[in-house]
């Protein structure tokens, strides 16, 4: 178990009558529960889990120690890491958020088949190009376009789309396979999105062709399209119930794609038909957002703890996560280091059409950025301040001595239900950590030899193996305000949580 190791204490009670019987039974034996936790930079809590054998005993700190990161960024400018400890995954969450404007039609224009347009393949790829050419500043892909499958390929087996593709070339297009002539025929934002047919349509169109072949109308994230007539998508292969009715609003057909994190697909029911029979000019496309307050969901930064220690990896981790971010909900955010200043700087969309472009970060991330901890990045504060990725390891005890004497005192409280309630705070105190010589933050043992503060842990959910318990950190403002423990750089809480029996 990550972090959580037991040891145990036999006690032996020996009081015994006149005649030998033994009063008092042996009672369970002390547990002893090692931790070793990470406090990231702007956090102010640590949990330890304890498994639920153990819930009704009462819990103490026999050694509670607060030491600041800085001294493993010292031990790693020193290589004295071990390789298991710098191949380590950090990680942190990124997301974002975007008004569009209501009043404006995000995507303004709308497609009108082209007089002279037989061919419904071609009506179809010329609304590709439509919608390529329209596609507005800021998103990835363009909103809505038309790919295709056969239905000869079984997903499921041994063989590789692109090799079953590639062998059918003499099948689709009467010639064996040329890349230059037979691939990449979407239009170029929608090459890129997963799963989709970047094929030519086939040109030679084969009763059997014909039979097995299907359109897919594809629709980016929080994005619906709107088709004026209901012929032409009979004669694209949608069936009546894919098609729908006819919105009351505005009468047209409404295909929607409600996701946030990836393009929805309409595979049609039936097959093409080779020929229009209606107008093209009958068919009028135009696409709308769905939601005009829209949220992204959380994508992961990831970089090893070896690469940690440089500005310019992490530029290229954030990097990485924007565009998972950008492939997933369609929208473009971008982020620079200028190695002069060393300064992380954000970039938005610009498109009048989107506003309160606001990306999110976790506090650690914000502050190792230099952001200071501010959550929230938008365009008036996309630079943050200047991080200095190359620290002299020898001042890194001066540093940590400096801060823990600023802190002059650090309150640990629980934050599970207890009965040791204090006027110090609404939870539950615990111990208390004072700055050291070398810039740690220790417990001290009670000179007295009084029983140590103790909690008792709830007994709620004990379906589960174990139980995390949440600890707090605190510390006094120079006003005597006790507020949350917040350090801009980082901390590892280490100590001894004892068990023994509450009876």
């Amino acid at each position: 178990m990550d972090n959580l190791n037991y040891r145990t204490k036999k006690i032996i009670y020996k009081e015994r009558d006149d005649q030998g019987n033994v009063l008092r039974q042996p009672v369970k034996k002390d547990i002893f529960i090692f931790f070793k936790q990470s406090v990231p930079a702007g956090h102010s809590t640590f949990e330890v889990p304890i498994s639920r054998n153990h819930l009704h005993r009462r819990f103490s700190f026999d050694e509670l120690y607060l030491v600041p990161v800085l001294y493993s960024d010292q031990a790693s400018a020193f290589d004295l890491d071990t390789d298991e400890q710098l191949d380590e995954i950090l990680t942190y969450d990124i997301y974002m958020k975007i008004n569009f404007d209501p009043r404006n039609r995000f995507y303004p224009d709308t497609y009108l088949g082209l007089p002279g347009t037989k061919a419904t393949w071609k009506l179809c790829n010329d609304m590709n190009l439509f919608f390529e050419y329209k596609k507005p500043y800021g998103i990835l892909h363009l909103a809505t376009f038309f790919d295709w499958i056969d239905l000869r390929y079984d997903p499921a087996g041994d063989e590789k789309f692109d090799e079953f593709m590639q062998k059918m070339a003499l099948v689709y297009y009467g010639e064996i396979y040329d890349p230059v002539k037979h691939y990449n025929a979407l239009p170029p934002s929608a090459r890129t999105i997963y799963g989709v047919n970047n094929y030519l349509f086939p040109t030679e169109l084969t009763e059997d062709n014909l039979k097995n072949i299907r359109l897919r109308l594809n629709i980016a994230p929080n994005t619906n399209v709107n088709v004026s007539t209901n012929g032409h998508l009979r004669e694209m292969g949608f069936s009546d119930d894919q098609i729908g009715d006819r919105n009351m609003t505005n009468r047209n057909f409404i295909f929607d794609n409600e996701e946030t994190t990836q393009f929805g697909h309409i595979t049609a029911d039936f097959p093409i038909k080779e020929t229009l029979t209606y107008k093209p000019v009958d068919f009028r496309v135009y696409c709308q957002i769905i939601r005009n307050h829209f949220f992204s969901e959380a994508v992961k930064v990831s970089i090893t703890r070896r690469n940690s220690f440089r500005n310019e990896n992490y530029e290229t981790a954030v990097k990485d996560a924007l565009d998972n971010l950008a492939q997933q909900c369609n929208i473009i955010f971008n982020v620079s280091y200028n190695p002069k200043v060393k300064k992380f700087t954000f970039t938005f969309p610009i498109n009048v059409n989107m506003r309160d472009q606001t990306i999110f970060l976790v506090p650690e991330l914000s502050e190792r950025l230099g952001f200071a901890q501010v959550t929230d990045v938008a365009e008036g504060n996309k630079t943050g301040e200047r991080v200095d990725d190359s620290p002299d390891p020898k001042e890194t005890q001066d540093k940590a001595r400096a801060l823990a004497y600023d802190t002059s005192v650090v309150i640990v409280s629980s934050l599970s239900q207890s009965d040791n309630n204090t006027i110090i705070s609404g939870a539950d105190y615990m111990a208390s950590l004072f700055p050291t010589e070398t810039g740690s933050m220790e417990m001290r043992f009670n000179q007295f030899g009084l029983e140590p503060p103790s909690m008792i842990m709830p007994t709620f959910a004990t379906s589960l193996p174990t139980i995390s318990t949440t600890f707090s950190l605190s510390t006094f403002l120079d006003n005597n305000t006790l507020t949350d423990l917040k350090w801009k750089d980082g901390a590892f809480i280490i100590g001894i949580l004892r068990g023994v029996d509450a009876v």
